[in-house]
């Protein structure tokens, strides 16, 4: 039920969202900053840009395991917020070394915020299970909505007279991020009263999960390489007044619209995480599959084919994420949970790396099927997986359940 959800979830995912499109608006600024601005070549200016969005995800492996042993999640969360909140007033200054302390501050900041705000939402569901999967995606919608409102509205201060207002507006959402964050009291521990799994039952649900986080992103990652020559030929189509960016708004308000479907779906009627895991990969395999059947003779009839790709595709992201976030919080020690989630990001980050390695190949051989036909191809067979890691886990529990009754017996 939706009064289920506890009042922190709600200040958490607003904490979010706000945080979110302070990022995502001062990210939109960087660039043309750095260009128009500041006047940096190109070449520096996108080796600086793409060492910022790297450094994001790398720093945070140190930001959960501070919040998680040494000043608690709650305080990384307040103290995270605040850095980046100061390294985005700082970036309005406009200099080049006001732009490099900024960066580092939201870095800084950055790494200890994410990681412990979803150890910190993930344990308010402990003791309401049953919840945690919609609770999951209020937080996934906020982290949506809070992209699309950041880019949207910081991202239009994108000229050399108007940079200083968006990055201080950017401070003003990050430092009120903090104060809805400032009202969340630390999660109380409290005795589990559901039946336990065992330790190793619980740690292979977890490197499965973190498997099959990697595996998605690597295929989301490759399959949107591989969508590139659909857009393209859109582009190309001169009867069309259809844009590429109209496409990427109708995949995003896809995503906000399926989170807030989920959210009220899963409030309302309990569904295995895995199984949510097995329809977001068969989803997403078809999402990515189809528009391997659109020619190379681009018309208006394959329009509604790319616009169904696209919502299949915000579908499989709504149904995978907060499953696996899921899945990390009710299996991992709760004194762990922000150094696994900054651990995992750091996996996956691998895992894209590798992935945009074999796309400077493709790109080589300039062959966007073969992107589209792998993606689609591993997501289904790690859809099989999935349907065989399930049984295997529902027959470890038909076990457990019958030693039980023979111990009573």
């Amino acid at each position: 039920m939706i009064l289920e959800h506890r009042k922190e979830a709600y200040f958490l995912g607003l904490s979010r969202m706000l945080e979110r499109a302070s990022y995502y608006g001062t990210r939109s600024l960087l660039l043309v900053l750095m260009i128009d601005k500041l006047m940096l070549d190109e070449i520096r200016a996108f080796y600086l840009y793409g060492l910022f969005a790297t450094l994001i995800y790398l720093a945070q492996s140190i930001g959960g395991i501070i919040g998680d042993k040494l000043i608690g999640n709650k305080n990384a969360i307040l103290i995270g917020g605040l850095i980046q909140s100061a390294g985005m007033f700082i970036l309005a200054m406009l200099t080049e070394s006001t732009l490099y302390v900024g960066c580092i501050l939201i870095i800084s900041g950055g790494a200890l915020y994410s990681p412990n705000i979803i150890a910190q939402f993930g344990k308010l569901y402990l003791t309401n299970k049953k919840m945690i999967g919609a609770g999951f995606n209020l937080f996934y919608l906020s982290v949506s909505l809070g992209a699309f409102l950041g880019i949207w509205i910081i991202g239009s201060f994108n000229s050399p007279f108007a940079f200083k207002l968006g990055f201080l507006i950017a401070g003003a959402l990050c430092f009120t991020s903090v104060i809805f964050a400032f009202f969340v009291h630390q999660p109380s521990t409290t005795v589990d009263k559901t039946p336990l799994k065992s330790t190793s039952k619980k740690v292979a649900i977890v490197l499965f999960s973190c498997i099959a986080g990697i595996i998605f992103w690597s295929m989301y990652q490759l399959g949107s390489y591989g969508s590139i020559s659909a857009l393209i030929k859109l582009k190309e189509l001169e009867s069309n007044s259809l844009t590429i960016s109209d496409i990427i708004n109708f995949n995003q308000f896809a995503t906000m619209f399926f989170c807030i479907a989920a959210f009220f779906l899963w409030s309302y009627f309990c569904f295995s995480e895995l199984m949510k895991l097995l329809i977001g990969f068969i989803t997403g395999a078809i999402g990515f599959g189809i528009i391997i059947f659109i020619p190379e003779i681009f018309t208006q009839n394959y329009i509604p084919i790319l616009l169904l790709s696209s919502i299949l595709i915000s579908a499989a992201e709504v149904l995978v994420v907060p499953a696996i976030l899921s899945l990390y919080a009710l299996n991992i020690n709760e004194k762990y949970l922000a150094t696994f989630y900054s651990l995992t990001v750091l996996f996956t980050w691998i895992g894209i790396s590798i992935v945009n390695w074999i796309i400077s190949i493709v790109s080589f051989l300039d062959d966007t099927t073969f992107a589209l036909i792998t993606s689609a191809v591993i997501l289904i067979l790690f859809g099989l997986t999935i349907i065989l890691f399930s049984y295997l886990i529902s027959l470890s529990n038909t076990r457990t359940k019958q030693k039980v009754v023979d111990a009573l017996d």
